[in-house]
């Protein structure tokens, strides 16, 4: 998927979820798993965010750091749709 042309150049954004859950697997574990997709990242906003879904916790941080990567991504600029 990240390789898809139509995708490149987008942000990811990884969520970890259940940290709130003893032996959920640390930021660190998830960033070593993904290391070996790190050159077909290419040119990307990247990150990874550990998060809680049931306590809220870094959720907002998250998708505020997504619409600010989107925002400003030059070669795919936020499109407004007149919804009704």
């Amino acid at each position: 998927m990240i390789c898809h042309a139509e995708l490149r150049g987008l942000p990811m954004l990884v969520l970890c979820n259940k940290q709130d859950v003893p032996g959920a697997m640390t930021v660190a574990d998830i960033k070593h798993v993904f290391n070996d997709s790190a050159p077909k990242l290419g040119v990307r906003d990247c990150k990874v965010q550990r998060v809680s879904a049931i306590t809220g916790d870094n959720l907002r941080e998250s998708l505020e750091w997504m619409a600010q990567c989107v925002q400003r991504n030059p070669s795919r600029p936020p499109v407004t749709k007149n919804m009704r």
